[in-house]
């Protein structure tokens, strides 16, 4: 058999090796077992002088291979004369190297190019002078090894096969190096490289705004929960999505690895949002007709008390009261319509800061009026309370579906309805607090003494389309829209109840801290600039055009009325500076009032500019914004409101 070659590093063998090595006697047998290791202490010339491991192998006591020759052990137990051979000549390399060898071999009488099963190294220990002390063998069976690594290479190829073939775009992520995998439908998603996102992640393309939601969720714990957040597309839009997220953590409680799974929701969140609009346009007209008695009521009282009036006049009688008697009903009237709009407007989405215990307050105000008789509406909120940050219209839906499944629930019957808001923390035994992130909360309770819900039911109570009511009665939309509203709003709502023991509905919504408010020293009144305004006053209905020509100059302005915003328009082209301030109404033909101002603003870029109107949407609020409309007085309002406004903006004393 030709000389074994020498491995990296090792000095080549002059001579061949002894074969005339010392014996004992025959050496014991040795039963390997798969995944075994042994490391042996040898003397230069191949003898055992002792056994430092020897896990998964069953062998007499370690003494009774002290002595015996590795070359005679190999050749009868692994594979004849030519294995015996083969250590005699690594052994011969090791008396003459420095450094360690490696070898790797395949199993005993395996043919020729076999994949090797056995990891051998061959370490030469030698005195500070250079002198060989002995010979450290340590030799380990790859079989196991291969076996765990074949095991997670297929169970590698079947994850990576299950994460294409799923629907979601599957990422897993490490804190230590970042993003590690994403399957391939996050490049068709964001039109970047599996490459480019390795590492890096995907947290650039998040909604600004939306980085928020997944900093609770990372908070939230070890659970599973549905985060939805928007995430920039590769058309460079923001799409809605949903990740499930489930966090690995150490013994200490440390994240480990974060695995997830992303779905496009945007379709879902569009539908969602119809059946939405859908449930509030069968609630406005429930709605109405609970309001035209108490608008009527309104119209009666301003109509018998102007007629009072023209009577108390023609007789010389101060009408005084008769006309508070008037503004007080007209405001209470404005108020309905404010509530009615507030609740019905149907434009995109808008988050500010609310307060719940005003919103709580106009719905229950609103509500009021549709009520039978034997049914009370009792609201407790307590003070002071947290802001929240939400849309005020998709709220205040919520508030109505509440109270008006509280109303169905008592039925015919006499009963109470009870609408409590509170301050709480979390975590905290309240119902969906499980799957909120720990913190502050402003908490909903609306509880009826209805005859309650079994277990069953409830367990349904916020599917869509699910109703226990008779046909024609109800869609089963109320609760599953509340329940969809308060997901996007980043709460939840939760149910207790008991046959024959009402129900309670529970909503928690994360409080916002308070900010400080400014100092008055940073705040200071601005100086007079003009005794009595010039007021360009643009709206097309001409009652409220001749009142602001007769009324405003009693408020201390002069105005210049205009009924046609293409005239008013032309008024400043020919004199730009002949106004003082410009008060438009928005709805208006022709041209609208935004489009009035952004013409006089080309004209006139720091004319203080007031915009009127009975409707904004959101997108009308933001563009009112962008063309640095000054104040938005909304509709219904007084021309002594308008004037003070106006006034404020000028600098001049609000009793001039």
């Amino acid at each position: 058999m030709d000389p074994e070659p020498s491995p990296a590093g090792a000095a080549a063998p002059q001579t061949e090796p002894d074969p005339g090595w010392p014996n004992v006697g025959p050496p014991p047998p040795l039963n390997l077992q798969t995944g075994y290791r042994l490391a042996l202490v040898v003397e230069p010339d191949g003898r055992v002088r002792s056994i430092v491991e020897a896990s998964g192998i069953s062998m007499p006591a370690p003494d009774a291979l002290r002595g015996q020759t590795l070359m005679e052990m190999s050749a009868r137990r692994e594979g004849g004369p030519e294995r015996g051979a083969m250590w005699g000549r690594r052994l011969a390399i090791a008396r003459e190297a420095t450094e360690v060898m490696h070898y790797a071999d395949p199993a005993p009488g395996a043919e020729p190019g076999a994949e090797p099963t056995v990891d051998c190294r061959v370490t030469p220990i030698r005195t500070a002078d250079g002198t060989l002390e002995a010979i450290l063998v340590e030799i380990d069976d790859r079989t196991a090894i291969q076996q765990t690594e074949r095991r997670l290479a297929e169970g590698e190829q079947r994850f990576r096969k299950l994460a294409e073939a799923l629907p979601q775009m599957v990422w897993i992520s490490e804190p230590e190096y970042g993003g590690v995998y994403f399957s391939p439908r996050w490049e068709t998603f964001t039109g970047r490289s599996i490459d480019e996102l390795l590492g890096k992640g995907y947290l650039d393309l998040i909604h600004p705004d939306d980085l928020t939601v997944l900093d609770a969720a990372r908070a939230a714990g070890d659970s599973p929960l549905p985060v939805q957040f928007r995430l920039r597309h590769h058309d460079g839009t923001y799409r809605w999505v949903e990740s499930y997220v489930n966090f690995l953590r150490d013994k200490d409680g440390a994240v480990v690895t974060a695995v997830g799974g992303t779905t496009d929701i945007t379709a879902r969140r569009e539908e969602e949002e119809l059946r939405i609009r859908s449930q509030k346009r069968e609630e406005v007209g429930t709605l109405a007709a609970g309001l035209a008695h108490d608008f009527n009521n309104v119209i009666g009282a301003i109509l018998s008390n102007a007629s009072l009036a023209q009577t108390e006049i023609a007789a010389g009688a101060s009408p005084a009261t008769s006309v508070a008697e008037i503004a007080q009903a007209a405001v209470r009237a404005a108020d309905l319509v404010r509530r009615m709009l507030a609740y019905s407007r149907e434009d995109e989405p808008t988050r500010c800061n609310i307060s719940v215990d005003e919103l709580v307050g106009e719905a229950c105000d609103l509500l009021g009026a549709t009520l039978p008789p034997g049914i009370d509406l009792v609201r407790t909120i307590a003070s002071p309370l947290p802001e929240v940050s939400g849309d005020a219209s998709q709220l205040h839906q919520v508030v109505m579906n509440l109270v008006k499944n509280a109303r169905q629930a008592i039925r015919d019957t006499t009963g109470t309805i009870n609408v409590l808001v509170d301050r709480v923390s979390l975590p905290g035994p309240f119902p969906g607090a499980s799957e909120l992130p720990d913190g502050e909360y402003v908490r909903l309770r609306v509880r009826d003494t209805g005859a309650g819900m079994p277990e069953a039911i409830q367990l349904r109570a916020f599917d869509p389309f699910f109703t226990t009511k008779p046909a024609g009665e109800g869609t089963g939309l109320g609760l599953a829209a509340a329940r969809t509203i308060l997901h996007q709003h980043g709460g939840n709502i939760g149910v207790e109840s008991a046959e024959g023991a009402g129900t309670t509905f529970t909503v928690l919504l994360a409080a916002l801290e308070a900010e400080p408010h400014a100092s008055d020293d940073h705040n200071p009144e601005p100086s007079p600039l003009v005794a009595t305004p010039r007021v360009a006053f643009v709206d097309d209905e001409v009652a409220l055009a001749t009142l602001a020509d007769r009324a405003m100059s009693l408020y201390g302005c002069e105005p210049v009325v205009f009924t046609d915003p293409a005239a008013a328009l032309e008024a400043f082209r020919e004199t730009p500076g002949a106004f003082d301030a410009l008060i438009t109404d928005h709805a208006m033909p022709g041209l609208t009032g935004l489009e009035l101002i952004r013409a006089v603003r080309a004209l006139r870029p720091n004319l203080p500019v007031i915009l009127t109107s009975g409707f904004l949407t959101a997108s009308h609020r933001e563009e009112a914004e962008r063309h640095g409309v000054d104040a938005i007085v909304p509709k219904p309002c007084s021309i002594e409101q308008l004037a003070s406004v106006t006034k404020g903006l000028l600098g001049v004393d609000a009793g001039a």
